[in-house]
């Protein structure tokens, strides 16, 4: 059996942050419940490679040119 372990990087995480906490504060005041955000995650993996495109509500997460923008193990568990 096989465990993925998906890990967005500092970088990716303060821009999720931000988008997402933008949004809820768009809703909270205009008297809206928070519906939450949408994080979609394209990925492939190619003999040891992986590529991935990150988009939060739509909006793309910006790649950082020193930094991965995630972090993929795949991990044989018993």
């Amino acid at each position: 059996m096989q465990q993925l372990i998906i890990k967005l990087s500092p970088e990716a995480t303060a821009d999720y942050l931000a988008i997402s906490k933008k949004k809820t504060a768009a809703e909270m005041s205009q008297d809206i419940e928070a519906s939450g955000v949408n994080l979609d995650i394209k990925l492939s993996m190619l003999a040891g490679l992986h590529f991935a495109d990150i988009d939060v509500n739509g909006q793309r997460i910006k790649p950082n040119s020193e930094s991965d923008d995630l972090e993929i193990e795949l991990l044989e568990i018993n």
